[in-house]
C-alpha cells in the first residue's frame, strides 16, 4: 500500500511539472517589452521579444485596452510580418487607440487640456504561420498553433509515460526478487531507474525471508 501511494504521488508530481512547463513555454514564446503612444501619435509602437530558439517571421497577437482602473475598454487582433532573431527584441507599429480623441498610453505624454490615459494587455495568438491571404491570417495561425500544442503535449505525455514505466519496472523487479519495493524506488529516484534495474539484475533474488514484500 505504501508503494502504491508513493507511486501515485510521484506520477501526479511529474504530470503537474510537465503541464506547468508546457503552459509557461507556450505563453512566453513572444512577449511584450514596452509600448508607446502619446496623444499626438497616429500609431503606437510596440516592442516584442522573441524568446524561442527560432527566427520569427510573423506574429499574431491580441491587444486589450484597459482604463486606469484595469477594466477592459476594447480589444483588437493584429498580424504583423517581421523578422526577429532568437532572444532579440523588435519594434512594430500598430494603429493608435482612439487617435481622434487624443488618447495616450499611461507611460507616454498626454494632452494637458483633456488627458485620456489607458493601459494595454498583450496576448500571443500565434507566430510563424503560413497565411492563405491577407484577410485570413488568423485562421491558419490558430490551426497551426493548436496542432503544435497537441504534438508537444503528446510528446511530453509519451516521455512521461516511459519514465514512469521505468519506475514501475523497478518496483516489479524488486518484488519478484523478494526485496523492498519502497527502498528500490528511492534508489531509482535518487540515482536513475536504469541504474537500479542493472543493480537488481546483478544481485538477483534475496533469500532472506524477513524482507517484507509489498
Amino acid at each position: 500500500m505504501n508503494t502504491k501511494r508513493f507511486t501515485s504521488t510521484l506520477v501526479m508530481l511529474l504530470i503537474a511539472c510537465a503541464c506547468f512547463a508546457l503552459g509557461k513555454d507556450s505563453a512566453n514564446a513572444i512577449t511584450m517589452e514596452s509600448y508607446e503612444q502619446s496623444w499626438v501619435d497616429s500609431e503606437g509602437t510596440l516592442a516584442i521579444k522573441n524568446n524561442t530558439n527560432e527566427v520569427v517571421h510573423n506574429v499574431t497577437f491580441q491587444i486589450t485596452y484597459l482604463n486606469m482602473a484595469g477594466k477592459p475598454l476594447d480589444y483588437e487582433t493584429f498580424t504583423k510580418e517581421t523578422d526577429i532573431d532568437p532572444g532579440m527584441t523588435k519594434q512594430i507599429d500598430i494603429p493608435a487607440y482612439e487617435y481622434d480623441r487624443s488618447y495616450s498610453y499611461y507611460k507616454s505624454q498626454d494632452s494637458q487640456i483633456s488627458p485620456h490615459k489607458f493601459k494595454i494587455k498583450f496576448k500571443l495568438k500565434g507566430y510563424n504561420q503560413e497565411s492563405q491571404s491577407d484577410s485570413a491570417t488568423t485562421l491558419p495561425s490558430s490551426n497551426s498553433s493548436s496542432l503544435s500544442a497537441i504534438l508537444a503535449i503528446a510528446a511530453g505525455l509519451f516521455a512521461l509515460g516511459f519514465w514512469i514505466g521505468l519506475y514501475v519496472l523497478v518496483a516489479y523487479m524488486a518484488r519478484v526478487r523478494n526485496r523492498s519495493q519502497v527502498m528500490w524506488l528511492l534508489v531509482a529516484l535518487f540515482t536513475t531507474p536504469a541504474l537500479a534495474i542493472i543493480i537488481l539484475l546483478c544481485i538477483g533474488k534475496s533469500h532472506d525471508d524477513s524482507v517484507e514484500i509489498d
